[in-house]
């Protein structure tokens, strides 16, 4: 299984972290973002929970035997998991001001050398075993943006 750029809780927003949690991280400060070149390059950001998902369902379908018609002369095929959208790095910025209720514009600087201006992986072989993803950084990437870095909250039941 490949994943697409994953986000979700937990995901620390300092060092090396997923555009998503940098994205909310600097809202909660209330910091712009520093996007590289024009912020058209598109990805496919994929939820962590579509991810744990299609991974479970996978498991299930290799210890059942289910998974026989997608194997290629022994071999496992490949499954491109994610949402199968291009989402630009513009439209995430603004999805996740949009959900943190934030006005903050987005700085720019130089594109970085070697940056890639698409990458979407073709998850429709997912999609045909069930092990797609369901929610889409198009939308808003869930209020989830807002928890970059913390552990998620639980609500008790009654």
């Amino acid at each position: 299984m490949r994943f697409a750029k994953v986000y979700g809780e937990r995901q620390d927003p300092h060092g090396e972290a997923g555009v998503v949690a940098i994205f909310g991280g600097r809202i909660e400060e209330g910091r712009a973002a520093t996007i590289f070149g024009d912020g058209k390059q598109t990805r496919d950001y994929v939820y962590v929970r579509d991810v744990v998902e299609a991974t479970l369902a996978a498991g299930d379908a290799a210890a059942s035997g289910a998974d026989a018609a997608h194997r290629n002369g022994g071999d496992i095929t490949i499954f491109n998991i994610g949402t199968g959208r291009e989402t630009s790095v513009l439209a995430l910025w603004s999805a996740a001001a949009r959900v943190c209720g934030s006005d903050l514009e987005a700085a720019h600087e130089p594109p970085r050398l070697g940056e890639l201006e698409r990458s979407a992986p073709d998850p429709s072989r997912a999609r045909c075993a069930r092990r797609g993803a369901r929610h889409s950084a198009r939308r808003g990437p869930r209020p989830d943006v807002r928890s970059a870095g913390r552990e998620p909250r639980l609500r008790r039941s009654s």
